[in-house]
């Protein structure tokens, strides 16, 4: 199928603008709740494991987006590609062009904790960055929204293996310095 990067998409169509390279999904071939894996590959294998009758609504930049049915009930998943501002963008377009309501952030992570055991689930009720992309919006100050307590709480009862409740801080500095290094400085701060 090709890729029709330039016109004719749902942000053409909803807010004239002259063309829109990161999506080709029409107005309602999203859900109001999205997952967000930032791999494409997860975003394909979350819709083939887990939707019924999935769907391929998005490809562009092979980006993959999928929309089907969990348990009667209609849910997309999009990829967003690594980092904040790729993330950004395809959630604003999820929430201004395509109405999405609920959006949930899967995939792995990386930690220090040594009790964190790899396929652990971590339930994070806040996440923050060092990133300079939330400076022009807040400037000195990294603001993160919370999850509800409760609700997060609920997410880990009935799972048998281990999980976390966390607060998270995404360093951009974590891809540059030496892991003792880094840790040293998170240590002091």
């Amino acid at each position: 199928m090709p890729l029709p990067f330039w016109g004719g998409n749902a942000w053409t169509k909803a807010k004239g603008a002259k063309n829109d390279p990161h999506n080709h999904a029409k107005l309602g071939d999203y859900a109001e709740a999205v997952l967000l894996p930032g791999d494409p590959l997860r975003a394909k294998w979350i819709a083939e494991t887990f939707f019924e009758a999935p769907r391929l609504v998005n490809s562009v930049r092979n980006c993959s987006g999928y929309t089907g049915l969990w348990k009667g009930q209609p849910v997309s998943v999009q990829a967003t590609g690594m980092g904040q501002p790729s993330l950004s963008i395809y959630v604003h377009e999820l929430i201004n062009v395509y109405g999405a309501k609920t959006l949930l952030r899967v995939g792995t992570c990386g930690g220090l904790n040594a009790k964190v055991k790899v396929r652990d689930l971590i339930l994070t009720q806040a996440a923050t960055t060092d990133s300079a992309i939330v400076k022009d919006r807040f400037g000195a100050f990294n603001f993160a929204p919370i999850a509800d307590f409760g609700l997060l709480r609920g997410g880990g009862q009935g799972r048998g293996g281990g999980h976390a409740l966390s607060r998270r801080q995404y360093a951009e500095l974590g891809y540059f310095l030496p892991c003792r290094r880094l840790c040293r400085l998170w240590r002091t701060a």
